[in-house]
């Protein structure tokens, strides 16, 4: 049976029955528990009261774990196990894993860690406060991000080096190996994770670099080795459909990607430049809550302004804005507004972004004939009440939508610009 809390305080503090009973009714009150009352209440320092836990419970106490981190555990073990800062690892061996925690009553962190790792778990106690300011140490910025794709990489290249006597499509094949496979998970779960609009995989006469764009601004990550880049980029590649044999012309297409339960849809873009293919992926997320108005974080007044404009019979309504800025996020909430009502929508897309129903959507098809002019050509025969044109880049466009616009239909679309002044 293990001894009562306040029986060990007692022994490292000078506290007396009256002062733990006080304790505990406030933290029945507050519905904390008892140590976490004596630390707000300044009876008890963190530290001793987490020692004093540690001795409950017949653990041992850190009070500092930051040196004890095992980093190569850290690498192998998914970050998601110890980005949140409920465990770290210690150390262990082929049967055994330490970990650190702040709570002896976590146990679902226990578990998770022993089935990651399928080892034996043993835990070691450290305060919040340390295992706070541990998990802003290990996870400040790239880091743990750099050193697991290094990894990754250096793990490839002992792969490609063991047997030089590779042929071509040994190589290819090795694209679906392991240590690819990782990294461009890595790659795509570090950019979801960040909130990046695109990842840009750019390469240079020695090796290539992995850029993030972050609230509008483009930041380097981490550098890919040349063994790891060609077969990388095979690997997106053959993800989003395109022709991995092909190196001397852009391509496009698109990847359907789950991460946490949430969908995404990447679209891929290749692009032959003098040291390889530069890859550029469009990282666009599938919120249904963003095909409401009320959720773009429109002003209340031009929201009202903007809802009067929709509901018009013609006319031409623009978004304008850089990249990443929301301009097609915006469109379909326009759309999603006022899809129920007794019309015909049709919209030309390139690549069709969110699918709504009730909505008629075309595909540009370049190869095939269907550009943005020659739809729209098409689309003014199928009688339609509201046209979006996903983008207007050439001049014939441009005209045939404007004259759509005052003959009775409501053309959506968007420019490219800095802000809506420069439109």
């Amino acid at each position: 049976m293990f001894p009562k809390i306040g029986t060990i305080l007692k022994s490292k503090i000078p506290v007396d029955d009256d002062t733990l009973d006080n304790a505990q009714t406030m933290s029945r009150s507050a519905g904390v528990r008892i140590g976490k009352a004596l630390i707000d209440s300044g009876i008890a320092s963190e530290e001793i009261v987490y020692e004093s836990l540690a001795e409950q419970f017949q653990i041992q106490f850190i009070p500092r774990i930051e040196n004890h981190i095992d980093m190569n555990i850290m690498r192998e073990l998914p970050a998601e196990l110890f980005k949140d800062g409920r465990c770290f690892p210690l150390g262990g061996n082929e049967h055994l894993l330490r970990i650190a925690i702040s709570d002896p009553l976590d146990l679902e962190i226990v578990q998770q860690a022993e089935l990651v790792s399928d080892l034996l778990i043993e835990i070691v106690l450290t305060t919040p406060s340390e295992m706070e300011r541990t998990r802003l140490v290990l996870f400040k910025g790239d880091a743990l991000f750099k050193q697991s794709a290094g990894k990754i990489t250096r793990e490839y290249e002992k792969q490609m080096q063991s047997d030089e006597s590779l042929s071509l499509e040994e190589i290819r094949q090795r694209t679906e190996s392991e240590p690819v496979v990782k990294l461009a998970s890595l790659v795509f779960n570090e950019a979801v994770k960040l909130d990046a609009s695109d990842i840009h995989i750019e390469p240079s006469e020695y090796d290539a670099v992995v850029r993030f764009r972050i609230d509008g601004m483009l930041r380097q990550y981490t550098e890919v080795s040349k063994w790891m880049f060609s077969p990388l980029t095979s690997r997106i590649k053959i993800l989003a459909d395109l022709d991995i044999a092909e190196k001397r012309v852009p391509q496009d297409g698109r990847i359907r990607y789950t991460f946490n339960g949430q969908n995404y849809d990447f679209r891929v873009s290749t692009l032959p430049t003098h040291f390889g293919e530069k890859t550029v992926i469009r990282i666009l997320k599938h919120d249904k809550s963003l095909l409401d108005l009320k959720n773009l974080g429109v002003a209340p007044s031009q929201l009202d302004v903007l809802s009067e404009v929709i509901e018009k019979p013609q006319g031409m309504v623009f978004v304008t804005g850089p990249t990443g800025s929301g301009k097609s996020s915006t469109l379909f909430a326009c759309l999603n507004r006022i899809r129920h009502k007794a019309i015909n929508i049709t919209t030309i897309e390139n690549p069709i972004e969110y699918k709504l129903d009730g909505i008629n959507q075309v595909q540009i098809n370049e190869k095939a004939g269907v550009t943005f002019a020659s739809a729209l050509r098409s689309i003014l025969r199928q009688d339609p009440d509201v046209i979006l044109v996903g983008e207007i880049r050439d001049t014939e466009t441009a005209q045939i939508a404007v004259q759509a616009s005052q003959t009775g239909h409501l053309v959506f679309s968007t420019l490219h610009t800095n802000d809506a002044i420069s439109a």
